[in-house]
């Protein structure tokens, strides 16, 4: 993983070409360890660094959050699009960005909530 220059190091698709994201934070993964063996360590990099924080099973009330819209799409008008291959729908700025995330339900939570039961579970 290292290149003809010392202490430079080369991974991904800077090196494969383009490949898979899989191969490419694989590789990445190897270049770390190269990194850190080059710098006197044991080019162990397995370790966590941060601990995964438990999502809270229950979501909270929020007042008003079913009526929580979703944020208007910025199209560009028809006679902006006549004779190009302009997009036709815009980018979100920051602000819409963050009340799109505001909206969000934590998808990953309903691993961790637990299935209502029905009177014909009892």
């Amino acid at each position: 993983m290292a290149t003809g220059l010392e202490g430079v190091f080369a991974a991904g698709d800077a090196v494969t070409g383009t490949s898979s994201v899989i191969k490419a934070i694989a590789s990445g993964r190897k270049v770390a360890a190269a990194i850190d063996r080059f710098l006197g360590g044991s080019g162990l990099v397995d370790a966590r660094v941060a601990v995964p924080a438990e999502p809270a099973t229950i979501l909270g009330f929020e007042e008003g959050f079913a009526l929580k819209s979703r944020c208007p799409d910025a199209f560009n008008c028809p006679p902006d699009l006549t004779g190009n291959f302009g997009p036709v729908a815009g980018d979100m700025d920051e602000d819409m960005a963050a009340d799109e995330a505001g909206r969000c339900l934590q998808c990953d939570l309903r691993l961790k909530i637990a299935r209502v039961k029905f009177w014909g579970d009892y």
